[in-house]
């Protein structure tokens, strides 16, 4: 298998962009273009060179299989986890790139005005994506988190109740604990 370079991503994009030009979501002030996909750059996945598409009409986050893709399907959705967070990608196959998956980081692409503000957006991303510090959890991490909290709450709060009961002698349970300790 012949690993696709970042040109043959964009040339096949710019074929693309022919299709999408007279469409209400393509940016005319924006070009196909890549950032990364180098084969050697060490914050790539194992298994996958990554790097950013940048269209008129979508940002997508790629990887592309440095050998045979693990058996996915065309169309399937497969998670990438990195140090900021889980990311869902959608596997996607094209005569001339073959399988790769894309994860949308933007679309439309109507909010940017020109193309240096994308490429220093896709700069970003590629950096942020690996500082734990730009984690953000999705709704359903958000409520798994909760429940987890609440569950240690109720764990904790049954712990101190019973570190807190004592055992009541017989003495204490007729007299209705109306005796002192020492007369027990």
């Amino acid at each position: 298998m012949m690993l696709i370079s970042a040109d043959q991503i964009k040339q096949q994009f710019e074929k693309v962009a022919i299709n999408m030009s007279s469409l209400p979501i393509f940016n005319p002030a924006l070009r196909v273009d890549t950032l990364g996909f180098d084969v050697t750059d060490e914050i790539n996945p194992e298994g996958y060179v990554m790097g950013v598409l940048i269209t008129p009409w979508c940002m997508n986050l790629m990887l592309l299989p440095k050998g045979e893709l693990r058996v996915v399907k065309e169309g399937d959705k497969v998670m990438f986890t990195f140090p900021s967070g889980i990311y869902e990608f959608i596997s996607a196959w094209d005569e001339t790139l073959g399988h790769y998956l894309s994860c949308s980081l933007f679309s439309p692409m109507l909010v940017f005005n020109e193309q240096e503000t994308a490429l220093s957006t896709a700069r970003e991303v590629l950096t942020a994506l690996f500082k734990a510090e730009h984690q953000s959890l999705t709704d359903l991490q958000q409520a798994k988190q909760a429940e987890t909290a609440r569950q240690q709450t109720d764990a904790a709060e049954q712990s101190s109740k019973v570190a807190n009961h004592h055992v009541v002698s017989r003495r204490g349970f007729l007299t209705a604990g109306f005796c002192n300790e020492s007369e027990r």
